[in-house]
């Protein structure tokens, strides 16, 4: 089962793609995600509808796209999901984002008309939250704010697509930026996400490991 679904908001696309970059705000949406824990190149997510289950979620990303996995592939009930957003390019000051549902499990016919209602719900939700999220980055430019902030709240200063062999120049930059602020740069080859983390010049914490990237890799640098 497959749906689309177009959600408008006037807010600036980095805003837009920055709160799509946490994970944590989808659990605002759907009232049956119970909770949230990070693990090793994921997360795991926990549901409580017609049963009590597990997810394995990852997040995968290119310049325009943000995706989210979701997968069961252990037990009796079995689930492949995704959730793919798609911000589309501003016109007139309103941002597109196209959100492709897909499903394949049990009880498809009730799972297409839960989301066709959290779709009606969720339009509202989203624009308020974008409301929101336009405050925060005005008050935190207006206070001059130098402390660390949570990743998804950010600058992107940049993204694009590299080879394997060029990683060590962009990680060396990203160092460089990092002597007054902090920098982090996520790496993702659509099968492995690595979040690297530098402070002070110094590297200070790293998850998932450089190694298990092959090229092409998506890169996206925030500071």
């Amino acid at each position: 089962m497959e749906q689309a679904y177009d959600f408008e908001v006037e807010a600036p696309p980095e805003v837009v793609r920055d709160y799509l970059m946490n994970p944590e705000n989808l659990m605002k949406y759907v009232p049956h995600f119970k909770d949230l824990k990070r693990v090793d190149n994921g997360w795991e997510l926990y549901v409580n509808w017609l049963f009590t289950i597990k997810l394995k979620v990852k997040r995968v990303f290119t310049n325009t796209d943000i995706i989210y996995l979701v997968e069961k592939s252990e037990g009796l009930i079995k689930i492949k999901s995704s959730l793919r957003f798609t911000v589309f390019p501003s016109k007139g000051g309103i941002i597109i984002v196209r959100l492709v549902f897909f499903y394949e499990g049990p009880f498809e016919s009730i799972v297409k008309g839960q989301a066709n209602v959290f779709y009606k719900r969720g339009k509202e939700v989203f624009k308020t939250e974008m409301t929101k999220e336009k405050r925060i980055v005005i008050q935190e430019r207006q206070n001059g704010e130098d402390g660390e902030v949570p990743i998804y709240k950010m600058k992107t200063i940049f993204s694009g697509k590299i080879n394997k062999d060029e990683l060590e120049k962009y990680l060396e930059m990203a160092m460089a930026k990092s002597v007054n602020s902090t920098v982090v740069v996520i790496l993702s080859d659509e099968r492995n996400i690595v979040e690297i983390k530098f402070k002070g010049g110094d590297l200070v914490s790293q998850k998932g490991e450089v190694e298990s990237l092959s090229s092409p890799i998506t890169i996206l640098i925030k500071q």
